[in-house]
């Protein structure tokens, strides 16, 4: 799992493109498969066996460091990714300026074919605190404006 990748830079929620590069490196040099989140579904209800060689890899909240830096790396590796999108960040489809998310636009720009989307709540909701009905609220207002964007998951 993981959230923002820089350049140059490392902290909680910060992967640095060569700590990426690094990781994915030893994961294609030790024969992991990426695999889609359909896939890892597929996998953990039974309907297909696992070779214990796959890995799931995520990047939740949408940054845009993502396309920037993330994009290229996972073109180049050929590997499948999913990213957990906040739906309130891209509910009015213009340039967010909630943590510097991506747009539906820049959204679009990753091919469908190795990177999936998923819904990250509507307004980042914890989901351990926030009680039933508010959960279910934020997810049929996720799936509406999914919808509404056009924006495949």
């Amino acid at each position: 799992m993981y959230h923002r990748v820089v350049p140059d830079e490392q902290d909680g929620l910060t992967v640095s493109t060569q700590q990426l590069r690094e990781q994915w490196n030893y994961l294609k040099e030790e024969g992991y498969q990426t695999l889609s989140l359909e896939t890892f579904y597929e996998i953990i209800s039974g309907k297909k066996k696992s070779s214990g060689r796959e890995v799931l890899l995520t990047f939740d909240d949408g940054y845009r460091n993502n396309l920037e830096h993330m994009k290229p790396l996972l073109e180049e590796f050929g590997f499948n990714a999913t990213i957990f999108i906040i739906a309130d960040s891209i509910a009015s489809n213009e340039k967010s300026t909630y943590h510097d998310l991506m747009t539906v636009e820049e959204l679009l720009q990753f091919d469908p074919n190795n990177v999936s989307f998923g819904l990250h709540g509507f307004h980042h909701e914890n989901f351990k605190e926030t009680p039933l009905a508010e959960l279910k609220e934020a997810i049929l207002k996720s799936i509406v404006t999914f919808k509404k964007n056009k924006l495949p998951f």
